[in-house]
């Protein structure tokens, strides 16, 4: 599960993509969407505040890599084997917020939205609302 926030000017195009989002989620299509999104904005002075929880429909696969590399690294030492049980095991990185938030970035760019997008830390995003 990914959860993140970001902040973008209050136009069509960011509410059209949310819109799509949400209706593209409902579909149960793993190869159009590989995500299940849960996404909640609020509109304050203009600005358009979204959080998002993403969760990925495939399961987190990268224990594999790791387990079996360390059990290579154990029964035979050093082994050609151990780097694509590393490979796969990086491969984690794609069940984090950072990677989801940046295809999000891509994905409003693509629908036509050229404005800023901040990611706000949940703090900030606290301190905005309700300072």
């Amino acid at each position: 599960m990914s959860l993140y926030c970001f902040k973008t000017e209050n136009v069509l195009s960011v509410t059209d993509w949310v819109k799509a989002t949400k209706e593209r989620s409902k579909g149960d299509s793993i190869i159009k969407n590989p995500f299940k999104w849960r996404i909640k904005t609020i509109k304050r002075d203009g600005d358009l505040f979204v959080v998002v929880e993403a969760n990925p429909v495939y399961f987190n696969f990268s224990w594999f890599g790791w387990i079996t590399g360390g059990f290579v690294l154990l029964i035979f030492g050093m082994h050609w084997v151990i780097f694509p049980c590393i490979g796969v095991g990086l491969l984690g990185v794609f069940w984090t917020a950072e990677p989801i938030f940046m295809l999000t970035k891509k994905a409003l760019r693509k629908h036509g939205y050229s404005g800023p997008i901040k990611r706000l830390k949940f703090s900030e995003f606290i301190r905005e609302m309700v300072l």
